[in-house]
C-alpha cells in the first residue's frame, strides 16, 4: 500500500457478503463488534443501517461506520443532517430515485429502440428496492418503454439464486429489449446470472 501498511499485519480486513438481507447484516455487526473491529465498512443502506442499530444497542458508537452507497440516509433515520451526521457515520449518499431515472435516460441514450425492459420483481425487497422500482415504473411515462417483471418469490439464498437462473433461463431473445438491474438482496446475489443472461440474448 502507498502508506506502507502492510495487509494482515498493520492492517487486516474482514469481508462478507450476506445479500442485503437486514437480520444477517445485524448478525455479521454483532460478530465484528465481539471482534473489536476499528471501523465498519458498510456499502448499501441496508448494511449502514444494520450496523448504527448494532453499535448503538451494544454501546460501541466509539466505532465509525462508513457507507459508501446510502440511499437517503437522513430520511432513512442514520444521519441527522447531510452538513453533519451527529453520530458516528460518515460517507457518500445517494438520491436513488433521481439517479434511477438518470440510469433508464442513459440507457435509451445508447439504444433509442428500446422499449421493453425487464426487472427482477423479488418478492423479498429492501427499501432501496421498493424506491427504484417506484422510480423507475414513474420514469417509464416519461420515455414511454414498459417494463416486463419476472416474480421471484424466495429470499436472499440459495433457493433466490435458483429461482432467478429458472427465471431468466426462460426468457427468449425478443422478449425484452433490456435488463435493468434492481437493487436489494435478492438481485444483489444474482447479478452474475444477469450478466450471462443479456449475453445470451444479443
Amino acid at each position: 500500500m502507498d502508506l506502507g501498511y502492510k495487509e494482515g499485519i498493520d492492517v487486516i480486513y474482514i469481508t462478507s457478503d450476506e445479500g442485503g438481507a437486514p437480520e444477517k447484516v445485524s448478525a455479521l455487526a454483532e460478530e465484528l463488534i465481539r471482534k473489536d473491529i476499528n471501523m465498519i465498512y458498510a456499502i448499501t443502506t441496508v448494511a449502514a443501517k444494520a450496523a448504527f442499530e448494532v453499535t448503538n444497542r451494544k454501546q460501541r458508537t466509539d466505532i465509525p461506520i462508513v457507507f459508501v452507497h446510502a440511499d437517503s440516509p437522513v430520511e432513512n433515520g442514520i444521519i441527522q443532517s447531510y452538513r453533519y451526521s451527529g453520530n458516528h457515520l460518515t460517507g457518500i449518499a445517494v438520491d436513488i430515485s433521481e439517479i434511477t431515472e438518470k440510469k433508464l435516460e442513459f440507457l435509451l441514450t445508447i439504444d433509442p429502440n428500446i422499449k421493453r425492459i425487464g426487472i427482477i420483481d423479488a418478492e423479498h425487497v429492501s427499501d432501496a428496492t421498493v424506491r427504484v422500482k417506484n422510480a423507475l415504473m414513474e420514469a417509464t411515462k416519461k420515455f414511454n418503454v414498459t417494463i416486463a417483471k419476472y416474480p421471484v418469490k424466495s429470499k436472499a439464498g440459495p433457493a433466490a439464486v435458483e429461482e432467478v437462473k429458472k427465471v431468466t433461463s426462460a426468457i427468449k431473445k425478443g422478449d425484452i429489449d433490456a435488463f435493468f438491474q434492481m437493487p436489494g438482496p435478492v438481485s444483489g446475489l444474482t447479478e452474475g446470472i444477469l450478466i450471462e443472461m443479456t449475453k445470451r440474448l444479443k
